[in-house]
């Protein structure tokens, strides 16, 4: 809901299931988690605009007009409203239970690229970044790992950054998951990380922050879906192997493309670098990218 300063309230979206968290990136764009469970196969992340369905029907019955009882919807009512994930996390693989987007600060004082959003989880000891790609106004992206271990734990529910630009994790504790504390996390200089994940017409164009030492010995890649269904959550669905066609390295040595035969829509394809390393020997932070392909690119590279 909408929330005015006089007090006056306005629907803005409808069809969430279990929101744990929202937030705004730079360009005023509204982010909703919501969490596994029925009519939700794996946690999602959205892009909110106002008038969105994001899929759960409990919500429909305070929609003008409708009138089926919740026990005999099916998917096929929903589909035509639902506006689709710009991210999923595979559950118990990424996260079960994601929670606040906060937008990222400038690189000179926290080391990520500025204006990408971090995520946590209530499950999982690690942070995730999201890299957002938009394609004919469909935002969709990839999802990857960032900082964690046993020194972040569990159950990081809310984050902000200081003006010092340390990043600051609130932990809620629940009965079937999370922590309690606060910690506090400084990182000014980047580690070498993947900086954008773009969609082409033949396949995906993948920029790092460093050069890259060669190309990897062996690139993994799988898609697969998920069940739109009223039981709670979904196995995953057609899990596709995928060979890449070809693997090329730009003349900076920072932007490594993967020729692909064909691509799937509505797949979440999963991108397993291996043990990819910069000219220097740095390692790379986060090696496993989970890109969600809603809508294929027009354009070639």
């Amino acid at each position: 809901m909408k929330i005015a300063p006089d007090g006056e309230v306005t629907p803005f979206a409808s069809g969430f299931r279990s929101p744990a968290g929202m937030g705004f990136d730079d360009n005023g764009r509204l982010w909703v988690t919501d969490n596994q469970g029925d009519w939700i196969g794996t946690s999602p992340l959205y892009h909110v605009s106002e008038g969105d369905f994001a899929g759960h029907p409990a919500s429909l019955h305070w929609k003008k007009g409708w009138q089926k009882p919740h026990s005999e919807i099916e998917a096929s009512d929903l589909l035509p409203l639902r506006k689709p994930a710009a991210a999923l996390f595979p559950h118990g693989e990424l996260a079960n239970s994601p929670t606040k987007p906060v937008k990222t600060i400038a690189k000179s004082l926290f080391g990520l690229p500025e204006g990408e959003m971090l995520l946590g989880d209530m499950n999982k000891n690690h942070l995730i970044r999201y890299l957002p790609d938009e394609i004919d106004g469909t935002l969709q992206g990839t999802l990857i790992p960032f900082v964690g271990g046993n020194a972040l734990g569990i159950g990081n529910y809310t984050m902000d950054f200081s003006s010092d630009g340390a990043l600051w994790v609130g932990k809620v504790h629940m009965n079937w998951a999370g922590g309690e504390g606060l910690l506090k996390i400084t990182k000014k200089k980047a580690p070498f990380l993947i900086e954008s994940v773009t969609l082409h017409k033949d396949g995906f164009q993948i920029t790092a922050n460093e050069p890259i030492e060669a190309l990897p010995d062996a690139v993994s890649i799988t898609h697969h879906t998920y069940h739109y269904h009223a039981k709670y959550g979904s196995e995953k669905v057609d899990v596709t192997n995928v060979v890449p066609a070809k693997l090329t390295l730009d003349k900076s040595r920072k932007q490594l493309f993967i020729t692909l035969d064909s691509l799937a829509e509505n797949s979440l394809y999963t991108i397993d670098l291996g043990e990819m390393v910069s000219v220097n020997g740095k390692p790379l932070m986060g090696t496993v990218l989970r890109y969600n392909l809603n809508k294929r690119a027009r354009d070639s590279q």
